[in-house]
């Protein structure tokens, strides 16, 4: 693990990236209408994965669910067979390389969505409005185009708001339960594409998949506060991107579906404390 906790430049890295790019390759398998069909939870029959490691995989069941994949694998496949827009995927995040691949780890597990939404939340909450370029400016002094889009995302367009008409939140002090539960899913399912990519080794993989698991079981307490952190995060990426309104009301659907079946990942592992 140590590899992937030295790079802290990486963080100003993702921050300078262009959002558009980044989400287009995030969640791209092709221009198509948002499906809202039920999440299908695939499952190979040779899977020998352990409870613990099955609630590890549950941590991601949205993204699990979006690209169809196997539910109780390691590997990012269903039939052993990767997405068709898997190679795309891996060079849209510049994580087609051992060293992009580690760089982008150490930011989900060290700073995150949760780190932009800790610092501008705050100043959106408590700081008066003529007060908040100046104290963007201290927070961000390298400038910062993804945390001036999320502040954007909670003045212009009313984020709480949107989040509480969703039935994602139900409180505007909900917020406060932050953006981790997608780091999480993130660090997750980034370690499942890099060792099917061969970047990483599995003895690696499951040591990132076991940290990100552990600051999941530090910080919540069930599937239904995991399950709002990490949509809190997926709107902080995606709410109100120009061209994407189809994906983001696929993935909230998606969520809703995992949060009601029976069948799934959530319902049938109890959270591990």
């Amino acid at each position: 693990m140590q590899e992937i906790l030295v790079q802290p430049w990486f963080k100003y890295v993702v921050g300078g990236i262009a959002i558009a790019f980044f989400i287009f390759k995030h969640f791209n398998k092709g221009v198509q209408e948002a499906k809202n069909e039920p999440a299908k939870f695939s499952a190979s029959k040779t899977s020998d994965l352990t409870e613990n490691q099955l609630f590890s995989m549950a941590l991601d069941s949205v993204m699990t669910a979006y690209w169809e994949v196997d539910s109780n694998t390691l590997s990012f496949t269903k039939n052993g067979k990767t997405p068709m827009s898997f190679k795309k995927y891996m060079k849209g995040w510049f994580i087609d390389t051992r060293d992009g691949y580690l760089s982008l780890t150490d930011h989900f597990l060290n700073h995150g969505r949760r780190g932009y939404l800790n610092t501008i939340y705050p100043i959106f909450k408590n700081e008066p409005k003529n007060s908040w370029e100046e104290k963007m400016a201290q927070a961000f002094p390298n400038g910062n185009d993804r945390a001036y889009k999320i502040l954007d995302k909670f003045d212009k367009y009313s984020l709480i708001d949107e989040l509480k008409s969703k039935g994602i939140i139900e409180f505007d002090s909900d917020i406060e339960i932050g953006a981790l539960g997608y780091d999480v899913g993130m660090a997750i399912g980034q370690a499942r594409r890099a060792f099917t990519a061969e970047l990483i080794s599995e003895k690696e993989a499951w040591d990132i998949i076991n940290t990100a698991t552990e600051l999941a079981k530090q910080n919540f307490t069930s599937w239904d506060d995991f399950g709002k952190s990490h949509m809190i995060g997926y709107a902080l990426d995606v709410y109100k991107l120009k061209g994407w309104t189809d994906y983001y009301q696929e993935y909230i659907h998606l969520y809703k579906s995992i949060k009601e079946n029976a069948d799934s990942p959530w319902n049938t592992l109890e959270w591990q404390s």
